[in-house]
């Protein structure tokens, strides 16, 4: 007989209920398994284990800072989401040539992607202009980014960046800060003639600025409403329109509260819109007083302007119409001074140029002393014969006025002056005037040549005229050029101090015997030796 089945005789023993019950707990029990094992599929002979969208992008602007960031996980609404949309501009775009010069397009973004298991990188190029969005990879490769997924997403929140009207009008102080809004709501129209709201940057807190002369503050755009008010020691000011502002009267040094409300009205024109609320602190300055020591100038010559009240000399503007002649500002204390001589680059011999320093504007009016012997004329033209290269002499700027500081003079070292400034020389079978003064030796040969004042080294080297030279940094924008040595002992980047050997002296190109040439430069101008050397310059 066989033997009977384990289960019959289970269910004998223990009764069918109790079998039922038995059956179903171990189903539930082994059911997550079941569902595992009926997971796993067979393609193509290959096993393959489902596992979650690992798709992600990363959007960042041109200066590698992250926008945004999407990936499958964050469950992204919409077929507008960052990630659909790169999706589609991977899976679309098509090869092309580099585009030519006249197409116009926004500030690129970089798409950093991970789709189907790969790493995409692909900067974009996005325009308003209808199929002229373009992208590059990573291996130089360009791809026209097709005209539908372009304007998907030039209508999306994700590129704000690109337009110029989602940044708010913008409050500023006349001493060139940016003052940001405590609140916000700035609405823009993108490319589908819809308004979107923007993203704007506001202050969590009051931030405290500095404005000169008075309160005095612009827009960028002046809003349809604007209401401002003014609170000292707590105390309420001013109650009124920003037109009324710069009316109010407060005392220097003082800080103030200041609250503003501006409203650009949706008129229903296509004008973008919105409401920003302000909310910082000032502090008044003195108003800055600008003068200039002489208004004439003869060529050798420079003129002193200087600007009282600073206290940063990045805000100090500097324009001219006639060159492009910049100077450096050099601040002592409170007072900016800077070193003027006639531009070797304006026709005719009247130089104006303006200067400003928040509320403070001035304009000076500089002429040429048309009897001066020599001519500008005849100084730039012996500058570029004898080879001079200014371009050397601005390698560094010396913020320490040595000037100002002690003074050796050559002729306390054995030399003599044998021919100045502004001299009648010959080079070349031509005439020139001498830009620079040579020094003969009284004692003997092979002299040390030291430093006049201390200062910065910014150039060692030789040229044809100057022979073997050397080149000084002495603050205030002056540089002098020790030349015709017969031996340089210093290079670019020491620092001298006055009286320290800069080398031995030489022969001299315009005379022939034993010394050295002593130049001074201010920028790209040849200045008299004589109106520097043992002179001081106020600069108080």
């Amino acid at each position: 007989m066989l033997k009977r089945n384990i289960i019959t005789e289970a269910i004998e023993k223990i009764g069918i209920e109790k079998a039922l019950t038995v059956l179903f707990v171990t189903l539930a029990v082994l059911f997550p398994t079941v569902l595992a094992i009926f997971s796993i599929i067979h393609t193509n002979n290959e096993i393959i284990v489902s596992s979650p969208d690992s798709s992600q992008v990363v959007l960042l602007d041109s200066e590698g800072n992250e926008l945004f960031r999407e990936d499958a996980s964050s469950e992204p609404d919409g077929s507008d989401s960052l990630l659909e949309i790169f999706k589609a501009v991977y899976s679309n775009m098509e090869k092309s040539d580099p585009p030519s010069e006249g197409v116009q397009t926004e500030t690129p973004l970089t798409a950093s992607m991970k789709l189907d298991g790969k790493d995409i990188s692909l900067i974009c190029h996005f325009s308003f202009t209808e199929g002229s969005s373009f992208c590059v990879d990573s291996d130089g490769q360009y791809y026209r980014i097709s005209a539908a997924d372009s304007e998907r997403f030039l209508a999306s929140e994700f590129s704000q960046c690109l337009y110029v009207e989602a940044t708010p009008p913008e409050l500023s102080t006349t001493d060139g800060d940016s003052i940001l809004p405590l609140s916000a709501k700035w609405n823009y129209k993108n490319i589908n003639d819809s308004f979107v709201s923007a993203d704007t940057v506001t202050n969590q807190s009051p931030k405290t600025y500095s404005i000169t002369g008075g309160i005095s503050l612009s827009f960028s755009d002046m809003p349809d409403y604007c209401r401002v008010r003014v609170y000292q020691f707590g105390q309420k000011i001013f109650d009124g329109s920003f037109d009324e502002l710069p009316f109010v009267t407060v005392d220097s040094g003082n800080i103030l509260n200041i609250t503003v409300r501006a409203v650009w009205s949706n008129s229903g024109d296509g004008r973008n819109y919105g409401e920003l609320n302000y909310d910082f602190n000032v502090i008044i300055r003195k108003r800055a007083d600008l003068s200039l020591n002489t208004s004439l100038l003869a060529p050798g010559q420079f003129a002193v302007l200087k600007v009282t009240n600073v206290t940063d000399t990045s805000m100090l503007l500097f324009s001219s119409e006639q060159s492009d002649f910049s100077p450096d500002f050099y601040l002592d204390g409170e007072t900016a001074c800077a070193l003027i001589p006639y531009p070797s680059d304006v026709e005719g011999n009247t130089y104006e140029f303006t200067v400003s320093y928040g509320v403070a504007t001035k304009t000076f009016t500089i002429e040429e002393d048309s009897e001066a012997v020599p001519t500008r004329e005849q100084i730039v033209a012996a500058s570029a014969a004898f080879g001079v290269n200014f371009k050397q002499s601005l390698l560094k700027r010396n913020d320490y006025n040595f000037l100002t500081g002690a003074f050796t003079s050559p002729e306390e070292r054995g030399y003599t002056v044998i021919s100045d400034f502004g001299a009648p020389c010959e080079y070349g079978y031509e005439e020139y005037s001498l830009i620079y003064t040579q020094y003969a030796c009284v004692d003997g040969y092979g002299m040390s040549v030291v430093a006049c004042y201390g200062g910065s080294v910014v150039y060692a080297g030789e040229n044809s005229v100057l022979g073997k030279y050397a080149i000084v940094d002495v603050g205030l924008g002056l540089k002098i050029w020790y030349c015709n040595l017969g031996a340089v002992d210093v290079k670019a980047g020491d620092i001298v101090a006055s009286g320290e050997i800069i080398g031995k002296s030489g022969t001299l190109t315009f005379d022939g015997g034993e010394g050295f040439g002593l130049m001074v430069s201010a920028y790209d101008t040849p200045i008299s030796v004589n109106a520097v050397i043992g002179n001081t310059i106020d600069t108080k």
